[in-house]
């Protein structure tokens, strides 16, 4: 049941259809275009409820991507054990507990990312300046 809910939310998005993930499409990856930018959720759907109030994500240019969750009870978590990288339309992102790709697209302004994977679908702002 999840795996059609995602599925039926990837097709209203206008990337594509169906994804296929291979992971040899990310020789010669890089941190560009997301490198140095930084995004504030606006909507994560997931087979479970988010819990938090906010959260705010930095790509850096070195690679390293530093998550900061604020929590429903007002304490603040940051995860900066990630490293991203970028080939094309696809975004992967390696943690010590979790590895992951997405398809990612930025719209035309700049101003908002949008995420999709197996698991999740997101949209963020952009957060801060360019």
């Amino acid at each position: 049941m999840q795996r059609h809910r995602l599925t039926h939310v990837m097709q209203a998005v206008t990337f594509m259809p169906v994804i296929v993930i291979i992971g040899a499409a990310m020789a010669g990856c890089s941190t560009a275009p997301l490198g140095g930018t930084t995004w504030r959720a606006e909507r994560i759907v997931t087979g479970e409820s988010p819990e938090f109030r906010e959260m705010v994500v930095e790509f850096r240019r070195s690679g390293r991507l530093v998550t900061t969750t604020r929590l429903v009870d007002g304490s603040t978590e940051v995860n900066d054990q990630e490293r991203f990288s970028v080939s094309g339309g696809l975004l992967r992102i390696v943690g010590p507990d979790r590895s992951f790709d997405a398809m990612y697209r930025l719209e035309e302004d700049g101003d908002m990312l949008s995420m999709v994977s197996w698991d999740f679908f997101a949209v963020f702002r952009r957060h801060g300046g360019r």
